[in-house]
């Protein structure tokens, strides 16, 4: 078989090479000078959704383990920064996003999204939520057997499609807001529109 080098983090995360350099990229790849939040901020369009729990179960660990390895501890500060984050500044692109998946139908959710277009809403910390969602919801369908998608669908906000498809129906609806979104927002920025 093959050798076994996984450390304490590795085997509860069996997180990729790649997202360890994400990871060290945050916590070094920025002037000092730069925020922790606005490096994980800047960071987490391209994290992966296993990276995005490793982190948050890392920032719910306590740290008093004896086998705290250096990377467990890389993956705790990262992630207590990202929970703030998503505490504090994302909240609000969280409560649209929200408000947009249960709107009920297609023309509401347009109307939706055009009114918090004008009122500048459809922000960096929106489109930072959205994307992970969409991103969660691809790596959900992709791994997941259709029992377990019915039990994820018990726990979830509702979303409005017009059949029972599960999570596919969450990733179209989700795709479809952030197309409708773009459209707002390229509206809004071009010149002489």
């Amino acid at each position: 078989g093959a050798p076994e080098t996984s450390d304490a983090a590795n085997s509860d995360t069996d997180l990729t090479d790649e997202d360890w350099s994400i990871v060290d990229q945050v916590l070094t790849g920025f002037p000092d000078a730069v925020p922790l939040e606005d490096r994980v901020a800047a960071a987490m369009g391209g994290m992966h959704p296993r990276l995005v729990m490793a982190l948050r179960s890392a920032a719910d660990s306590s740290g008093d383990d004896v086998e705290d390895s250096s990377s467990a501890q890389k993956l705790r500060e990262v992630g207590k920064a990202m929970s703030s984050l998503l505490d504090g500044r994302l909240k609000d692109g969280r409560d649209l996003l929200a408000s947009l998946l249960t709107s009920g139908e297609i023309r509401k959710l347009d109307g939706l999204i055009g009114r918090a277009a004008k009122d500048g809403k459809l922000d960096m910390a929106f489109f930072s939520v959205l994307n992970m969602n969409i991103r969660d919801a691809a790596y959900e369908a992709s791994r997941m057997s259709p029992e377990e998608q019915a039990k994820l669908e018990e726990t979830r906000v509702s979303v409005p499609t017009n059949d029972e498809s599960g999570t596919a129906g969450r990733l179209q609806i989700l795709q479809h807001i952030y197309t409708r979104c773009q459209e707002e927002v390229e509206k809004t920025v071009a010149p002489g529109a």
